[in-house]
């Protein structure tokens, strides 16, 4: 069987997080789990953009978020550069998407749970599976926001990655060399996870489009 086909199997069959959960935790999930068993590359970035919370939750809450990233980096970027990538979902599906990035490398993402966004906090976790120059990867992603007072809100990325090659994490742990790829790529999903965010809540506080809360991740 497909790898790609074994992942969206199991998900599919995976329950729902509750928002009586108190919060994500990784390894409860066993796409989660199966990569953090191993010895991972951990990176993590935090930090905090100016958007009230109230407007956080909302952009959190979409049921689909993945669906609006894309549109909402193009419309953030200047006039006449183009969004160096492409989120396409998977048919069928409500929680698994196709990335392919700017140097035409794919990678496919899973939104494994989601918990809130409550008063207090907001939290989603994925898995993705992809193939870059060191071969293929497997890497579980977190995003955390939390209310930072008035028209402001915290946030932290927490990245767990894998290589398959052996000689790529012999490399990893003498060299840094695959390590510092992923550090790299952390700072950029936080670059563009900014920019996504400011444009939503820009188009929120006009009124463009539909927001929809929930309080299940829809799996």
């Amino acid at each position: 069987m497909n790898w790609r086909v074994s992942i969206l199997a199991v998900v599919l069959l995976m329950p729902a997080v509750r928002a009586a959960d108190a919060r994500l935790v990784a390894t409860n999930f066993p796409l989660a789990q199966a990569v953090l068993s191993n010895n991972c590359i951990v990176v993590s970035a935090t930090g905090q953009i100016a958007v009230a919370w109230t407007s956080a939750q909302a952009i959190f809450a979409r049921p689909r978020l993945l669906d609006d990233i894309q549109r909402a980096y193009t419309a953030s970027l200047a006039p006449g550069k183009k969004c160096g990538f492409t989120i396409t979902p998977w048919p069928n599906a409500t929680n698994v998407w196709h990335y392919v990035n700017k140097d035409h490398e794919p990678s496919d993402i899973i939104e494994l749970a989601r918990f809130g966004p409550d008063a207090a906090c907001g939290e989603m976790l994925f898995r993705v599976d992809g193939e870059r120059f060191f071969g293929n990867f497997h890497v579980v992603l977190a995003l955390r926001a939390r209310p930072a007072g008035s028209e402001k809100t915290n946030y932290a990325v927490e990245v767990w990655a894998y290589p398959e090659n052996g000689v790529v994490r012999f490399f990893v742990r003498n060299l840094g060399l695959i390590e510092r790829f992923f550090r790299k790529k952390t700072g950029e999903i936080e670059q563009i996870a900014r920019a996504v965010v400011l444009q939503l809540n820009r188009e929120q506080t006009a009124g463009v489009g539909t927001v929809v809360i929930r309080s299940e991740a829809g799996l």
